[in-house]
């Protein structure tokens, strides 16, 4: 509900001033909360406060890049997010410089394993070491070893007979393990990937 004046504790409506109609897809809280589009990338802030209030609410756009409906991750501070368009996996972090956040694409120095195809599934192991897992449409499981704070990155795929549909990271103990969906001929099944 709202009242006129509107007060701290009403919900918030709020158009985004764009070049292009948006559907919000994915809400990500990190340092400030980010809002991903098909079209691009918001921030939301509050303006002289700390909490969003109708009347303190900022919305400004961050990138123009766009993120499909796999869910983001976030590794420490960086959102890892999958491209609109283009299949490629990308990276959005907070830079003190330009007080704004700026992306990046991860899968530059891997094109050949994303150039054609989407990136349908994303799970995250943090240990015993942090690898984000991407389930392509061609079937493969492509990871990235990643440590955004230290810039090391390093993509490999792992294959099977039939092709991987869905992955998933399960914490256990000290470790995270990877299940996916597998299909193969006209089965599927649960696999498990221990340590």
């Amino acid at each position: 509900s709202y009242r006129f004046p509107t007060q701290a504790d009403d919900r918030i409506s709020v158009d985004m001033a764009s070049r292009e109609a948006h559907v919000i897809r994915h809400i990500v809280p990190v340092q400030d909360l980010l809002l991903m589009t098909q079209q691009g990338e918001f921030r939301v802030t509050a303006i002289n406060s700390d909490a969003i209030t109708a009347d303190t609410i900022a919305i400004r756009q961050q990138s123009y890049i766009g993120s499909n409906h796999v869910h983001p991750q976030v590794v420490n501070n960086t959102v890892v997010f999958c491209s609109a368009r283009g299949g490629h996996a990308r990276e959005m972090n907070f830079q003190a410089e330009s007080q704004s956040y700026l992306t990046g694409d991860l899968s530059l120095r891997a094109g050949h394993l994303f150039d054609g195809f989407t990136l349908n599934d994303l799970a995250y192991s943090k240990a015993p070491i942090p690898i984000l897992w991407f389930v392509s449409s061609s079937g493969k499981l492509l990871c990235l070893t990643y440590l955004p704070e230290e810039r090391i990155l390093a993509w490999h795929q792992h294959e099977t007979d039939g092709a991987i549909e869905s992955v998933c990271s399960i914490s256990e103990g000290n470790f995270d393990n990877l299940s996916v969906v597998a299909k193969r001929g006209d089965e599927r099944s649960i696999e498990r990937r221990g340590q």
